[in-house]
């Protein structure tokens, strides 16, 4: 298991809560580094699995982050697809930019979006059609004392372009609120749901997607189940920091 944040305080929250853990059953790495501009396995190698590879890459609410540019979003996926196993996934959650133009099309000055809980200034219109969408278009966002900082639109086309050269296919793509109305009623998903959520809270869930990209192709051989029950990590040597040089 390797993880990656640009922020390093985020890095050492969790190695803490990894020394934390009951049961340590697998081998963990922290980098702290900016996963769009730093070519992370060239410093670090086939870490965790042996060279092996992995089953699965997680960015959760944070790919947008790296469509500032396609420079940006071409390192960002080399890094994401470079030790990923063939049939193995790559999921992550981003702003839905369909939902984000059908909300700014009902928007008054069709640039901004807000409520109590969060706010959203676009930097420039968002084009009309997803084939002119671009890298590099900009919004301020804003979510309570939790995020306020700029993100980017996410071109779900121009990526699907960029990540097939690193053999990623998007296999899945859908809305949250979709992805409620499918799993509300299943047993094993129905505790993790916000049932109670009010209008004002689905008004911002909804804005977001999940998607879901395969890696088609790869020298990478299945590794062994870890049994193993690892020490607890020094938080001074544990973290590899790295810089954009």
């Amino acid at each position: 298991w390797v993880g990656v944040d640009i922020a390093r305080g985020a890095v050492n929250e969790a190695v803490s809560r990894y020394n934390g853990m009951k049961e340590r059953r697998f081998v963990a790495r922290f980098v702290a580094a900016d996963a769009t501009r730093v070519p992370i396995w060239k410093h670090i190698g086939p870490v965790a699995t042996g060279g092996a590879g992995f089953d699965l890459a997680s960015c959760q609410f944070a790919l947008h982050y790296g469509c500032g540019s396609e420079a940006h979003a071409r390192m960002m996926l080399w890094n994401i697809a470079a030790f990923l196993k063939p049939g193995a996934h790559f999921v992550a959650t981003t702003v839905d930019e369909a939902a984000l133009r059908s909300r700014l099309a009902k928007s008054p000055d069709k640039m901004t979006l807000s409520n109590e809980h969060f706010s959203l200034r676009m930097h420039a219109p968002l084009p009309a059609s997803d084939k002119d969408l671009d890298f590099g278009l900009g919004y301020d966002f804003a979510l309570g004392d939790l995020v306020d900082c700029p993100e980017f639109v996410v071109p779900t086309a121009k990526l699907q372009a960029v990540a097939a050269e690193f053999d990623l296919q998007l296999v899945f793509s859908a809305n949250f609120s979709k992805m409620y109305d499918k799993y509300k009623m299943k047993a094993k998903y129905n505790r993790m749901l916000p049932a109670h959520a009010s209008q004002a809270e689905w008004d911002i869930i909804s804005l977001y997607k999940i998607m879901v990209f395969a890696k088609r192709t790869g020298n990478h051989i299945l590794d062994q189940p870890v049994k193993a029950m690892y020490p607890p990590l020094n938080i001074d040597t544990a973290v590899t920091v790295l810089g954009d040089d």
